[in-house]
């Protein structure tokens, strides 16, 4: 087995998929969006490590091959994991591809619809590349065959991988307004437990139902992040009721949701090159008791991880704790580990703290918390092989009480083994139902993904000891002076080099992370929007910013820092 890997979207073939999108005179795929493009040549293959060709079939404008061998792969399908929760805590992620054109058609789909295929051999895929990410990551391969809706590779198939662009990829929002669509699912063997008004209570608080998915997530993210009522024909309060022909009970729940999100994409006219991203923000489906994974019916519910689409098993839509684990994944968050336990960590919201109706107000722990940027002005990034840390971390409840003093998150650099996250989990406000850690310093890993593991709970007077930091012959102490557990208090933390602090500079007084100098103002290198644009976009398109200050983007070398505004980055933005 062979595997090439490629810059952002390899195989430019794939601009097929998605429409609105024109590719620039070396054939890379670029931003439509304010400026105008010339339609132009769309590179039909790429080169592997040695330099040779790897041929991406030609296709028409409708998507069907020119010339095809039957059954075989013809354009590259968009990689996507779904994770799916059980009763009992445990969990599976199943990988699938996401057909297009004439691909689609071979598995069944009509024409310009989509189909989600199993991947026999995903093993091969995962082995060959590591850094797979679900919605961005593009596979392509000439050996691959494409049976009903399964793909087959083999180990003698090259396999070539992609990405989908910044700018086209269908993202869940973790700001701004998200038009939250709730689809209440009639089968022909039964409904769905909880009415419409039931639900639209639950997901939007109305009428007055504490807590909500809605306000958990607002009061999270600092006002940042709405969850609001999706509008259209027969959507009241945000609830679609819909029928799905079919006997769910004993039936494939995977099934029956992709069927339901199908039919939505018919009722408001979306094409598969749209996708439901187009339209909502967030899909929610809510089916009747009695479907199945594997014939496994304690299935509570599943999402797309990076996608907009979750589902759920009956009255698990009840439990906002649940919904706000789903979204979650649709945000792109893996789950939080302890001591190698998948959902070991009940500390934040991505771990598997119990389920329940009334139990709902928990946030993210560090490391997930530093991916959402919803604290971006509070966060802070310290090497301690250079720098002591001294200062105070306050716990997300407390907005809007926060001193200008005081720190969310404190991330320790070590890219070798997986950087180092730290926060105060304050069992106050909207993190008042925390139930790991709390009144605590928790201290997390990350490395090469959104995957968490939960290293330390650190009550006052503790250390926690990190030997060979770095992979240097030096150990880093982190540890907790005192804790204040009132509404208004703090942890006071120290991080050193060594068993006692040294006197390398303090960080207390520094800029949070990556925060430009406003004295000597610079735009915030390699910072670019969700759409390509650099800040030098801004200067010659809006000057001063009041249409778009509030534009999201990330550091092109660095997934993790999505979510730094242009307001924080571009000078332009800043006046």
């Amino acid at each position: 087995m062979k595997s090439c890997f490629s810059a952002v979207l390899s195989f430019a073939a794939l601009a097929t998929l998605f429409a609105g999108v024109t590719a620039n005179e070396d054939g890379n795929l670029g931003a439509g969006r304010r400026r105008t493009h010339e339609q132009s040549r769309v590179r039909q293959g790429i080169k592997n490590r040695s330099g040779e060709n790897n041929h991406v079939p030609r296709v028409d404008d409708a998507g069907s091959p020119r010339a095809h061998q039957a059954n075989r792969q013809q354009l590259p399908c968009v990689l996507i994991l779904r994770e799916i929760e059980f009763a009992d805590g445990h969990h599976e992620g199943n990988w699938r591809c996401e057909l297009h054109g004439y691909d689609a058609e071979i598995a069944g789909g009509e024409p310009g619809d989509t189909v989600m295929a199993s991947i026999e051999g995903i093993d091969l895929i995962l082995e060959s590349n590591p850094g797979v990410v679900s919605h961005v990551t593009t596979f392509f391969s000439h050996g691959a065959r494409i049976h009903g809706k399964r793909i087959i590779i083999s180990e003698e198939d090259e396999l070539l991988f992609g990405e989908v662009p910044h700018h086209q990829r269908r993202l869940a929002l973790k700001t701004g307004d998200l038009k939250t669509l709730i689809v209440r699912v009639t089968s022909n063997d039964g409904t769905v437990f909880s009415s419409a008004t039931d639900i639209a209570n639950t997901i939007f608080g109305l009428n007055g139902v504490s807590p909500s998915l809605s306000a958990v997530a607002n009061g999270c993210s600092w006002n940042g992040l709405d969850i609001v009522p999706a509008t259209g024909a027969d959507i009241t309060n945000g609830v679609l009721e819909m029928n799905l022909d079919a006997t769910v009970k004993g039936g494939e729940c995977e099934v029956f949701c992709e069927t339901i999100l199908k039919q939505v994409m018919k009722k408001y006219s979306i094409s598969a090159a749209e996708g439901l991203k187009s339209k909502f923000d967030l899909v929610q489906v809510v089916l009747p008791d009695g479907s199945g994974h594997y014939d496994d019916l304690t299935w509570v519910a599943h999402a797309d991880f990076g996608g907009v689409d979750s589902c759920f098993n009956d009255y698990t839509i009840r439990y906002p704790n649940l919904a706000m684990h789903e979204t979650g994944h649709n945000w792109g968050l893996e789950h939080a580990n302890e001591n190698g336990e998948a959902y070991g960590d009940d500390s934040g919201a991505m771990g598997s703290a119990p389920h329940g109706e009334d139990f709902g107000k928990v946030c993210f722990n560090g490391g997930h918390s530093w991916v959402l940027g919803w604290y971006y002005d509070y966060n802070i990034e310290v090497d301690p092989l250079a720098k002591n840390f001294d200062g105070k971390l306050a716990g997300v409840g407390k907005y809007p009480g926060i001193g200008d003093d005081e720190y969310v998150v404190l991330k320790l650099t070590a890219s070798s083994a997986g950087n180092y996250y730290i926060m105060f989990n304050h069992k106050i406000g909207v993190n008042a139902d925390t139930v790991e850690g709390e009144n605590t310093v928790t201290v997390v890993t990350m490395k090469d993904s959104t995957m968490t593991s939960l290293k330390a709970k650190l009550a006052a007077g503790k250390k926690y000891a990190i030997p060979n930091f770095e992979g240097k012959a030096e150990t880093v102490t982190i540890e907790v002076v005192s804790i204040d557990s009132s509404s208004s208090g703090f942890a006071h933390v120290r991080v050193y080099k060594g068993a006692s602090p040294s006197p390398l500079t303090t960080t207390a007084e520094d800029e949070p992370a990556n925060e430009p100098d406003e004295s000597e103002c610079t735009d915030l290198e390699d910072w670019q929007n969700d759409y390509g644009d650099s800040c030098a976009w801004y200067d010659d398109e809006d000057p001063g910013c009041p249409e778009t200050k509030d534009e999201l983007g990330y550091l092109t070398d660095d997934d993790a820092s999505v979510g730094i505004p242009a307001s924080k980055a571009c000078c332009q933005c800043k006046k």
